[in-house]
């Protein structure tokens, strides 16, 4: 069996923002999201959601005062946003599937970090707790917007879908990630 290294190896070094699987600072969190449910259960998996949304609720704070966004992200800045922020994260293969300035849905095809979400052990739901920074940040800029997860592939699903939302009215987002 030829692992990652030796194929990387084969041909012209790959640049590490370009092999993340085990390297991105993304599966860090996860692994300590994961590291914290197994110790903890449901009581370990509060505390670090509720640190992911307050972080997010940080983090939109200074999007604000840096200008990164808008005063108030619609739909579809913040999906533009969420596509840049999977490219970062080194989550490559998506492409938009809906784009309306009521919703605008994200459709991944495969993530580098399936495999080491199963090699940690993590609960099948585990994408939807580092995604709680994201609702975070929705929450202190646009409180009309919900960003929510209906696949995954952890979940056994054929693709991931991250659906943003605007709606008429503020929404209350629980501070949970739905399982």
């Amino acid at each position: 069996m030829t692992d990652e290294r030796d194929e990387q190896h084969q041909g012209a070094p790959t640049p590490l923002a370009q092999a993340p699987t085990w390297t991105n600072p993304y599966i860090g969190m996860v692994a300590l999201a994961t590291a914290v449910i197994k110790r903890w259960g449901a009581e370990g998996e509060a505390v670090i959601s509720d640190a992911f949304f307050e972080l997010g609720l940080r983090t939109g704070a200074y999007m604000r005062e840096q200008r990164v966004t808008s005063e108030q992200p619609g739909a579809q800045e913040w999906g533009r946003l969420t596509e840049k922020l999977l490219d970062l994260t080194g989550i490559t293969d998506h492409t938009v599937v809906e784009d309306t300035p009521d919703r605008f849905t994200i459709m991944v095809r495969s993530c580098p970090y399936v495999a080491a979400y199963r090699a940690l052990g993590s609960p099948s739901y585990i994408c939807r707790i580092p995604t709680l920074w994201d609702r975070g940040c929705i929450a202190a800029l646009n409180p009309r917007l919900t960003l929510t997860q209906p696949k995954t592939l952890m979940q056994d699903d054929p693709h991931c879908l991250y659906v943003i939302e605007q709606h008429l009215e503020p929404q209350v987002d629980t501070r949970r990630a739905e399982h």
